[in-house]
């Protein structure tokens, strides 16, 4: 049986709520676990963790973050994606403050409902977060070639951001940080990147919320 390996980012403490859903998400799939030790290079933590994972025996890699909870068979889910079409899949997470909307840029302004297994194909600049993201190993076989090795021990810059030509930004141009290079790379090797409506995160601030909670009235 396949095997997916979770990563979580422990860029300082993990969050209670986060390592409950870790422990309580390796019965409901086979999952090999690492807590990765805190960096302030975001993008070379990502680096090293895929590079390590491309020496294991997983075919997914799954990322989460230290402030990022989640349900009951989300991890599943976005594996069962990233399986099926030997791609990308992320779910969608709301940014760390209420009413800051998305980590994940859609085609188009529509979301769609919640908890179905309605998967969004994301075209050219549409990504999706890095906080909870699984990656089939066939991405980072497409897109190594591309890299040069870094560091002592060596590791690809899977995740090196980067700035992208974009008409429908102000100054023509797009930053594209660490997740979201990731996903303009994949397609240009010829992989898929897609958005789950399935995962029901919560990005833990001071409060846990999730960016289904709705606006509170003021009123």
């Amino acid at each position: 049986m396949n095997k997916a390996c979770l990563f979580v980012f422990a860029y300082g403490d993990v969050k209670h709520q986060t390592a409950t859903s870790v422990t309580a998400e390796i019965t409901a799939t086979p999952l090999l676990v690492h807590y990765v030790a805190p960096d302030a290079a975001i993008d070379r933590a990502r680096a090293q963790a895929a590079t390590m994972f491309l020496l294991s025996v997983a075919d997914v890699m799954v990322m989460v973050d230290r402030d990022i909870a989640f349900c009951h068979g989300d991890v599943a889910e976005i594996v069962r994606v990233a399986r099926e079409t030997k791609g990308i899949c992320g779910g969608m997470v709301s940014k760390k403050a209420n009413g800051l909307g998305w980590g994940t840029r859609l085609p188009d302004d529509s979301v769609g409902e919640i908890r179905t297994k309605q998967v969004i194909d994301m075209p050219k600049h549409s990504y999706v977060g890095g906080a909870f993201m699984a990656i089939h190993r066939d991405v980072f076989d497409a897109i190594a070639p591309t890299l040069t090795l870094m560091g002592a021990g060596g590791w690809f810059p899977f995740f090196e951001p980067m700035a992208l030509e974009n008409p429908a930004m102000e100054n023509g141009l797009d930053h594209l940080s660490e997740d979201w290079s990731i996903c303009h790379r994949a397609r240009e090797a010829g992989c898929k990147v897609s958005t789950s409506m399935w995962p029901l995160t919560q990005h833990i601030g001071e409060t846990s919320y999730s960016v289904f909670d709705g606006v509170p009235d003021v009123s």
